[in-house]
This record gives C-alpha cells, sequence and structure tokens, in this order.
C-alpha cells in the first residue's frame, strides 16, 4: 500500500497509450511538481517496482497490467520556456509536437523535427529521438534527472548522456525531468511551413487515428528496418 493521496489504485492504462491495449496498473499517480513526486516517491517501499509512462506512444502493456507504481508526469512538467537567449527550458512531460510548435511561434529553429515525434521531452532524452534529418542530441544541452532510490536531482550535460542512435546511459531508475535546448534564429513563416510539410509527411506514411504501429522498429546495423519488412511482404 502506497499512502499517498496522489496515488490511486487499478489504473487501467491501455486508453493511455497508443495502442489501447494492456491492464490495470497497481498503483498510479500523476506528480505536477517535483516535490509532489518526492513526496511519493518518499511514500513508495523500496520493493515496488516504479516505470514511467510518457505519452504512451509505442507502449505495449500486458494484459495482467503492472504489478507496481506507473508515474505520468502532468501540470508543471507540462511547461515550456522559451528564454531569449535562445535557449528552450521544457518539463519532462511536455509533448515534443508542442514543444516544436511553442519554438517556432517564437521565431526559435531546430526543433521543428519534433512535430512529428508523438513523445514526450523525457522519452526523447532517454532514446535521443529523432526524425527528419535531426535528432535531440543535436539540439540538446542538458537534461535535469531525478534517481527514484534516493530522488536526488542533478543536471547533465548532453556529453555525459553517452547519446547515439536511439540510446542514452540513462537507467530506468532515472527519470528526465526537465530539458534545456538551443535554437537560433529562424522565420516563423517558413518554420511553419516545415511543420506542415513533416506533419503532412507524417499523415501520409504513418497515418493517424487507425491504431497502425507506425515506425517502431530499430534499424540494424548498414540496413532500413522499412525496407527489409518490405522485402519480406510484411508491410
Amino acid at each position: 500500500m502506497i499512502s499517498h493521496d496522489l496515488v490511486r489504485d487499478g489504473v487501467e492504462l491501455g486508453p493511455l497509450t497508443t495502442y489501447k491495449v494492456g491492464g490495470e496498473a497497481r498503483w498510479f499517480a500523476e506528480p505536477a511538481s517535483l516535490e509532489e513526486l518526492r513526496s511519493i516517491l518518499e511514500l513508495t517501499p523500496a520493493s515496488v517496482p516504479v516505470v514511467v509512462l510518457g505519452r504512451g506512444s509505442n507502449v505495449v502493456v500486458s494484459d495482467s497490467g503492472w504489478d507496481g507504481l506507473v508515474l505520468r508526469l502532468a501540470g508543471g512538467f507540462l511547461a515550456i520556456d522559451v528564454r531569449d537567449d535562445g535557449t528552450v527550458i521544457a518539463g519532462g512531460a511536455a509533448p515534443l509536437p508542442v514543444l516544436a510548435r511553442t519554438a517556432a511561434a517564437r521565431g526559435r529553429a531546430g526543433l521543428e523535427f519534433f512535430v512529428g515525434i508523438p513523445g514526450s521531452v523525457g522519452g526523447a532524452v532517454v532514446m535521443n529521438a529523432g526524425g527528419h534529418g535531426s535528432d535531440t542530441a543535436s539540439v540538446l544541452e542538458n537534461a535535469t534527472v531525478l534517481t527514484i532510490g534516493t530522488r536526488s536531482v542533478d543536471t547533465r550535460p548532453t556529453r555525459a548522456l553517452d547519446l547515439s542512435y536511439r540510446h542514452s546511459n540513462l537507467r530506468k531508475d532515472e527519470v528526465v525531468v526537465q530539458a534545456t535546448f538551443s535554437t537560433t534564429t529562424g522565420d516563423p513563416k517558413a518554420m511553419e511551413q516545415t511543420l506542415r510539410e513533416i506533419t503532412r509527411w507524417r499523415k501520409e506514411y504513418q497515418p493517424g487515428g487507425t491504431l497502425n504501429a507506425g515506425s517502431v522498429f530499430k534499424n540494424p546495423e548498414g540496413a532500413a528496418a522499412g525496407a527489409l519488412i518490405d522485402e519480406a511482404g510484411l508491410k
């Protein structure tokens, strides 16, 4: 039992994912601040497994659910702050398409590729999300990380995260609560056109509303997963 006002029992996880399948979380909470997150973890027994669920894209939940605590960052973790010096500070739960559009509307370029990725800022850092010629590593300045067991928080520069293709050195017991991105000055109209082109491409090749899997395969070394699937007649 986790005795915290924000922790609920038996929450269905399927509706919180893009695949819309899966069972219940034994415990579930949506902390809106670092203080709430820490207070929940402080009352969570060390024997209880903890997992963070972002926007639920490409997540398959077992029909038997998750016998532990599922955390879904909310509230202040959704914030996006575009600074005058060109840096953009975003909470770990901020949706990537919103991040891209917010920066573009303020005339800050470099984050447009995020508009086609249906994930969160935290997830983007963990897996070095990318597409359309760019990736998180190329625009990330640093990430603020909370360690679940100790509830300690530290800010790590990009070079300390060992980012490579769909990889970082972040552990499963670490939560990205905030990230800082660098941008350049851009023309809002030109960036809006880029956002439309990326969105149009995604609708054509990975249409939404059909519960299709989209592009969820990691490319093997020296080949493209999509090409191999086509060749095997499995598309």
